[in-house]
């Protein structure tokens, strides 16, 4: 009754039960990730534009349409008649090939069809009770619909056909005066898009009711529905984690528990420690989302490397020849230190990469927790005690090997650190796919065949007062300046040419001179989106959307960089975001600022062993073999997987696992057997884990679990020079008993 009363054990109760409600809140309501640009990136602009934007800020995807027959559709009467009747009953009617969901509703479609019938009523003609072209195209439409006379509602028809037809077809009607065409025959193409604006209860959009329709709009009629876009992207990537985590999640397990009964020859400490990595990571999960973590999906990349790093304890205390104290002393010092390096994500420009760095500091914690305040009196009585064991004995190291060592890695990882290449890639939804994604691909076939595939939005958000007529002149000059730019993507016919730059409504014909009363006629008469930024119902800005290149990743970093001096020539402020650009600036920083990071990890490794071990000159060595290694997993990555998003934590957690394993070869203890196995063990147990991480399709997965197996490796061979410093220089030194098991705390 005593001991169950004393307050060693009933903190340990207590910290047990803490740890079992928490996973079992992790069980019982599990998260649901997320992946977005959102979780990315910090883009202030898209972040103002979601959040003052007058009209909502919709989430679109790309449905791309065919015949079954795959044969002619625009030029195909009949098929465009019919495919206007699916998009009726897509909207409004009460059909098999209605919207049916309640979670998410279709907040606007476009297609070319749609826009060609209100460009035909601006002639006095209908699209949808015609027989025949000729009834349409006769009388002769003079100039098509992209002449300087064209109705609004023909200049939309000709803009559509041109974005939502394939690149290479022929505009006809929609433009006569490009090569090729006539006025006198309809729009030619085998294939169409649609653009569809979806809502949902839900952040964010749950497209699966999309992808339903498509399919069953496929079986249900002669078209093929296909559905595509970056939203669908970030799906399949999500799809393509969660599958490689279930994957990994069990094998990890299973190698993890025969590693341990391997290295530690007893199954009772093999289960417990387990049991404790399965609990930690529950916790951290549950301990994340009570404080409002939004979890991305990368975050599961953290969980089986926090098992990897949770077994280090049982091996140390079980398998080394230190005292209680000194391994004590070890792990904490270890668990500080690879905290301090992992914490520098947390400056990261990339969200992901804080994100991951505080999953992974949180885990890593908490196993520290659990090995020393719960498992630690487990081990210690199940540790192989001898009187004289010869695995207790010093190591013999030859004199050359124990003097030269340390130095010669170091050269080693500076020669490696000298010749890798420079470069990150650009943060974007394609790093988180494999290459043979057929989703990409098709991706890919869009961007070579429509301009709207091939093309991205930036934004540009200008403060501006609604009510001040100067103001907005001064916007609408920004318009036209920018449209210039050989950046913005242009419709060009020969006889006028127009940048696909929207913002203040421009050629209307009353005098309104202000924002505010520019957008109400604007919008009243046309329906165009209210592009203007509220905040409290006034207007404090307006948002330029202007489409370039998307696979012009330098330019768009250069027109950035134009716009802003033209925004600081014309005295507008504002901030300038989009996909694109903000991904691109992002790895530009990163390239910049990588070495930096490297360099602030060891300055944090140095402050935190030399305090805990009350040494400098021993934390000045721990911190010089972190920084080594962490250059030398960086330049690793230049060769092996190319410098991504994930290659910051990998590199500041090998700096960690570096901290760590130098933290334990710096102590005043000559090596032993035993400390040799211990780290091995520890290390190869890690190892392995990181291995099977690398055969992932997801990947930052794969990358990560690439770099860190190189990382351990680099640390425990670092770590093991480092400890023949302590070697004596004969074969007789001191002998360092294991502690008794009652041994005083």
């Amino acid at each position: 009754m005593d001991i169950m009363s004393s307050g060693p054990v009933r903190f340990r109760f207590g910290f047990i039960a803490i740890l079992l409600i928490l996973s079992a809140v992790a069980i019982v309501d599990p998260v649901d990730p997320a992946l977005s640009t959102d979780l990315m990136f910090e883009d202030e602009a898209v972040q103002r534009v979601k959040a003052e934007r007058a009209s909502w800020h919709y989430s679109d995807l790309v449905i791309r349409i065919t015949h079954d027959d795959e044969g002619q559709l625009s030029s195909n009467l009949t098929r465009v008649q019919e495919l206007l009747s699916i998009e009726n009953e897509l909207m409004n009617g009460n059909s098999s090939i209605s919207w049916n969901s309640t979670e998410s509703w279709i907040v606007e479609l476009k297609t070319p069809y749609s826009s060609w019938s209100d460009a035909f009523n601006d002639s006095g003609r209908s699209l949808e009770n015609a027989a025949q072209w000729s009834e349409l195209l006769q009388p002769e439409i003079e100039d098509g619909w992209c002449s300087e006379n064209s109705t609004t509602n023909q200049m939309n028809a000709f803009q559509e056909t041109l974005v939502l037809l394939p690149s290479d077809s022929r505009v006809n009607i929609a433009c006569p005066s490009l090569p090729g065409s006539s006025v006198l025959l309809p729009p030619e193409s085998n294939e169409i898009l649609w653009i569809v604006h979806l809502e949902g209860y839900e952040r964010p959009t749950d497209w699966s009711p999309l992808f339903d329709w498509s399919e069953s709009a496929s079986e249900l009629t002669d078209y093929e529905f296909s559905t595509a876009g970056v939203n669908l992207l970030f799906g399949v990537a999500k799809e393509t984690a969660e599958e490689d985590l279930r994957a990994v999640m069990i094998p990890s397990f299973i190698l993890l528990m025969g590693l341990l009964w391997f290295g530690l020859r007893d199954l009772v400490i093999a289960s417990a420690t387990l049991a404790g990595v399965g609990v930690v990571m529950l916790s951290t999960v549950s301990i994340l989302t009570i404080a409002g973590h939004q979890f991305s999906i990368v975050d599961g990349i953290a969980l089986p490397i926090v098992m990897g790093v949770a077994v280090d304890g049982a091996f140390w205390y079980c398998r080394s020849s230190r005292s209680r104290d000194e391994v004590r002393q070890m792990l904490f010092v270890a668990m500080m230190t690879t905290i301090a390096a992992v914490m520098l994500a947390i400056i990261s420009p990339i969200l992901i990469q804080r994100s991951l760095g505080l999953v992974m500091a949180t885990g890593i914690l908490l196993s520290w927790a659990v090995s020393r305040f719960i498992l630690e009196d487990l081990f210690l009585s199940r540790r192989e005690v001898g009187d004289d064991d010869v695995l207790d004995r010093p190591l013999r190291i030859p004199e050359q090997v124990q003097e030269n060592s340390w130095s010669v890695l170091l050269a080693i990882f500076a020669l490696l650190i000298v010749v890798s290449p420079a470069g990150v890639a650009i943060m974007n939804v394609e790093s988180f796919l494999p290459e043979d994604t057929p989703e990409l691909k098709e991706i890919e076939d869009l961007e070579a065949s429509y301009i709207l595939a091939s093309s991205t939005t930036m934004y540009v958000t200008i403060d501006a007062d609604g009510n001040d007529a100067d103001t907005a002149d001064q916007v609408l000059q920004f318009q036209n300046q920018i449209g210039l730019h050989p950046s913005v993507i242009s419709l060009d016919t020969g006889m006028i040419r127009q940048p696909l730059v929207s913002g203040i409504p421009s050629g209307l014909n009353s005098s309104f001179n202000t924002i505010d009363l520019m957008f109400e006629e604007a919008v009243n008469s046309t329906g165009i989106t209210d592009q203007r930024l509220l905040r409290n119902g006034e207007t404090k800005g307006v948002v330029v959307q202007i489409q370039i290149d998307s696979r012009d990743s330098v330019g768009a970093l250069a027109f950035g960089e134009d716009t802003r001096f033209l925004m600081d020539s014309m005295n507008l402020t504002g901030e300038i975001g989009g996909d694109l650009y903000t991904g691109t600036d992002v790895a530009k920083t990163f390239e910049e600022s990588r070495i930096i990071q490297i360099l602030l990890a060891g300055v944090m490794v140095l402050i935190v062993s030399s305090m805990v071990l009350k040494s400098f000159p021993k934390g000045l060595r721990i911190a010089i073999g972190a920084v080594a290694v962490g250059a030398a997993v960086d330049a690793m990555a230049g060769y092996m997987t190319g410098r991504g998003m994930e290659t910051a934590p990998a590199v500041l957690l090998g700096m960690g696992f570096a901290a760590d394993y130098l933290s334990h070869a710096s102590a005043d203890h000559p090596p032993t057997r035993r400390d040799n196995s211990a780290r091995w063990l520890a290390g190869m147990t890690s190892l392995s884990v990181f291995v099977l991480v690398s055969f992932a399709a997801f990947p930052p997965a794969r990358n990560m679990g690439q770099l860190l197996t190189a990382s351990i490796l680099l640390s425990v061979i670092l770590a093991t020079s480092l400890a023949f410093k302590n070697t004596p220089e004969f074969s007789k030194g001191p002998n360092s008993r294991p502690p008794g098991i009652l041994e005083e705390e």
